[in-house]
């Protein structure tokens, strides 16, 4: 009987010991995945970022691209308005 009695105390602190070790592996695996996930995010905000950065330098030199070709075409009219009226 207390051989009995004995064996079944240590089956309960060994399912203690195991439930103690369960629960600190699922805070561990919880704190990863929060890690990860605020990892990911701050990642893609990161990516985010660059690429507006890209696409406003993009647009940019796009523009003044623009404006020169404008410019052009306005002296080229300019000047065909000149030779129109010359004749």
């Amino acid at each position: 009987m207390i051989a009995r009695k004995e064996r079944a105390r240590e089956r309960v602190a060994r399912a203690r010991r195991r439930l103690t070790q369960f629960s600190a592996d699922i805070a561990r695996e919880q704190q990863q995945t929060t890690d990860a996930e605020v990892g990911a995010a701050n990642g893609s905000m990161r990516e985010d970022t660059e690429l507006k950065d890209e696409i406003k330098i993009a647009a940019s030199k796009n523009a003044s691209g623009v404006d020169e070709r404008v410019s052009e075409a306005e002296a080229t009219l300019a000047g065909r308005r000149a030779a129109v009226c010359r004749i």
